[in-house]
């Protein structure tokens, strides 16, 4: 088994590419401390999913005190072969200090559907690495591997 690492080392955590999201927001609307932010439809999933974004799908963002932006999104994936899955996704937006309406996008994602084809998703937990440029937002969805387990 393993060692445990120290709190001060980095580990390799091996990823799998599982599939990618690309889309665009609309304008958003801004409640207190929150930005609820829709998501056109139509954007496709391409990789182990294949389909596209269907509404309703939008991000309920929190602006933090500090100035970190927490996303909450919600999305609704139509397959090619006409199934349903659901996508839950939560993390950080991090903008660029010259550009603030760029970012780098960190997140974790769940899904749930009663697909056949697609009930492997069920017990998944994939990390997201994206980018936003402007309106436009393209996330790679990744399976890790336990850099532990070994």
């Amino acid at each position: 088994m393993a060692s445990e690492p120290t709190t001060d080392e980095y580990i390799n955590i091996q990823g799998k590419f599982i599939f990618s999201l690309e889309f665009d927001t609309l304008p958003p609307i801004v409640a207190g401390s929150r930005v609820v932010v829709g998501i056109k439809p139509g954007g496709p999933a391409r990789g182990r999913i294949n389909g596209q974004m269907i509404a309703p799908s939008s991000d309920w963002i929190t602006l933090k005190s500090n100035g970190s932006i927490a996303l909450d999104v919600n999305v609704v994936i139509k397959t090619n072969d006409g199934h349903f899955i659901y996508q839950k996704m939560v993390g950080y937006s991090i903008r660029e200090v010259d550009n603030p309406s760029n970012s780098i996008i960190r997140s974790s994602a769940m899904f749930e559907t009663s697909a056949e084809p697609y009930k492997w998703l069920n017990n998944m937990i994939l990390l997201g690495h994206g980018t936003k440029q402007g309106s436009k937002i393209k996330v790679n969805y990744y399976d890790t591997k336990d850099p532990m387990a070994d």
